[in-house]
């Protein structure tokens, strides 16, 4: 019996210790599971930043390729070149500075709408893109530095099909400090509204004053001297007012020679570029004068000699422009009597705000006839970023004219022709509202 009860508890001994170390293997194969799961988290971790690090340095190693790659092909030239926009133009030009070449555009597309109360067809409206243009400017170091300038654009004259049309081919170059000669094609010193650019003017085109006594573009060499800073004198000697380009042979004009003298009382020189006073520049004030005469060529349909003179002025001042020009010519042909002509021009314009700047204009023109005519410009410009986009809204009205029309001169260029606003014919009462965005580039 007893013998019995040993036996039982002896087994249940062995019993509890077998299931205490089944227990035990259990726990320690648990903890070796952890533990392998934790070494091979931490090499994935390992793995993973190695294959990071491995993958940052590829990528770092294509970029230098790539860049190295872009340098070479930005080396046009064995020694290098160079290439950027300098906050106006964008330009190439050689690493040395031997050649430089900016390229430039304007585009002007306007909308007119007409009052014509010399035709039956009362009004007239339309859509004009007036200019269109691209030019490269900049200089070649050929023995000396020599400066040049060339302008195409679209044929300014409306037509279903327009052609390119050159504007300005000058080179040029600085004989001696203060002295300077250019030769080409492009406008002639004459007029300060003339020799103003087309994107920097106050209305949506020039006075028709300035159409009247224009010169306008001719072949021509011309000198520049300044013999100080606030003086400069231009002298031209070319084929004659509004010749452009012409064949050998078959200019209408003998002789010509144009003068100008600027002075510039206050201010910069920069100021001078246009008639916009903008808020911060300092008090600018200009004078100038010049005369033109040139001798006719009756052979080539010109039986005329032709002199003219002008007076202008302009002051700008704390978000106030103020300009003023008077001109005068005399047509004499080589029989019968001269016609004299006589006109004044003035207008003013004030920035209100920083981006808009109302302004006004009014002139008058006589051709000594019955043919006088009296012009009034209002309007007023929206500057998005200053001249290079812009838009200008303006109407010019006609407040008195003769029945048979505007005043006309047969050595300046037509005063109420399409550049300005009108389709046909105009007189007395006729007006033109314009509308024009303007962008430079």
């Amino acid at each position: 019996m007893f013998r019995n009860k040993m036996m039982l508890i002896v087994s249940s001994l062995v019993l509890v210790a077998l299931t205490g170390v089944v227990r035990a293997d259990e726990t320690t194969d648990t903890r070796v599971a952890s533990l392998e799961a934790q070494v091979a988290e931490l090499r994935a971790e390992k793995n993973g930043k190695w294959l990071n690090e491995r993958r940052a340095e590829e990528i770092k190693g294509l970029m230098h390729e790539v860049l190295a790659d872009a340098d070479t092909r930005a080396s046009l030239l064995q020694d290098g070149a160079v290439a950027g926009h300098n906050g106006n133009h964008f330009f190439i030009g050689s690493a040395d500075g031997a050649f430089l070449m900016q390229v430039f555009g304007q585009t002007q597309f306007r909308y007119n709408h007409m009052i014509d109360s010399t035709s039956s067809d009362e009004t007239d409206s339309g859509f004009h893109l007036r200019r269109a243009k691209i030019g490269f400017k900049g200089h070649v170091q050929a023995g000396r530095k020599w400066d040049y300038t060339m302008i195409l654009g679209l044929d300014s004259t409306p037509a279903v099909s327009q052609d390119i049309e050159v504007y300005d081919v000058i080179v040029g170059t600085e004989l001696k400090a203060g002295l300077r000669v250019d030769v080409g094609i492009t406008t002639l010193p004459f007029l300060r509204e003339e020799l103003t650019d087309s994107s920097h003017q106050l209305a949506v085109e020039r006075s028709l004053f300035n159409e009247f006594f224009s010169l306008n573009r001719s072949e021509q060499i011309r000198f520049q001297y300044t013999p100080k800073d606030d003086l400069k004198i231009a002298v031209s000697i070319s084929d004659g007012s509004n010749t452009g380009q012409t064949p050998n042979g078959g200019d209408a004009v003998d002789f010509a020679i144009t003068t100008r003298v600027d002075w510039k009382v206050a201010g910069d020189w920069s100021q001078a570029a246009d008639y916009t006073a903008w808020t911060g520049e300092s008090k600018a004030v200009f004078v100038g004068g010049a005369f033109h005469y040139q001798a006719g060529d009756g052979g080539n349909g010109n039986p005329s000699d032709y002199f003219a003179w002008t007076l202008d002025a302009s002051l700008e001042m704390n978000k106030f422009g103020l300009a003023a020009a008077i001109a005068g010519a005399t047509i004499d042909p080589d029989s019968g009597a001269d016609t004299d002509l006589f006109g004044v021009m003035v207008q003013a314009s004030y920035l209100v705000k920083e981006d808009l700047e109302p302004f006004a204009r009014l002139e008058w023109m006589d051709d000594d006839s019955l043919d006088e005519t009296v012009a009034l410009t209002l309007g007023a410009n929206h500057y998005i970023k200053k001249h290079n986009a812009k838009f200008t809204l303006d109407v010019v009205m006609i407040l008195d004219a003769d029945t048979s029309g505007l005043a006309t001169n047969p050595m300046g260029t037509t005063t109420g022709g399409s550049p300005i606003g009108w389709a046909g014919g105009v007189g007395e009462d006729s007006a033109v509202v314009r509308a024009q965005l303007q962008l430079l580039f």
